[in-house]
């Protein structure tokens, strides 16, 4: 009787199956490594082309390349940038930074005109 109440208590807590657990445990494990290895590799490289994109427009916002495209940064007496022809007065020394070295300046005369710095027409 001991006998089989024992035999019935080792199937109850499944006794007679963990010899095989570790086996399907390891099976387990090995099949979502299968799996894992590249979903971590697709998003390493999804984040990489992601972080390179933000630095091409990282690098498109630079001062630095607009300067490269030919543009000017022209700075007043007191260092501060120049915006717009009105705020300069002739005789003016002004400081005008290139992609490649500056360049001192003094203004001759000033042509207060519209957006593109010609004479706006009057409608």
């Amino acid at each position: 009787g001991a006998r089989g109440r024992l035999d019935a208590l080792a199937r109850a807590y499944g006794l007679r199956e963990f010899p095989r657990l570790p086996a399907r445990r390891r099976e387990t494990v090995v099949a979502l490594s299968r799996r894992l290895t590249p979903a971590a590799v697709a998003g390493v490289l999804t984040e990489r082309r992601r972080l390179a994109a933000l630095e091409d427009q990282l690098r498109a916002l630079s001062p630095r390349a607009v300067l490269e495209r030919g543009f000017a940064l022209v700075r007043g007496p007191d260092g501060a940038l120049v915006r717009g022809a009105a705020a300069l007065g002739a005789g003016e020394r002004l400081t005008i930074e290139f992609a490649r070295g500056e360049a001192d300046a003094v203004v001759e005369s000033v042509r207060k005109g519209g957006r593109h710095g010609r004479e706006e027409d009057a409608r």
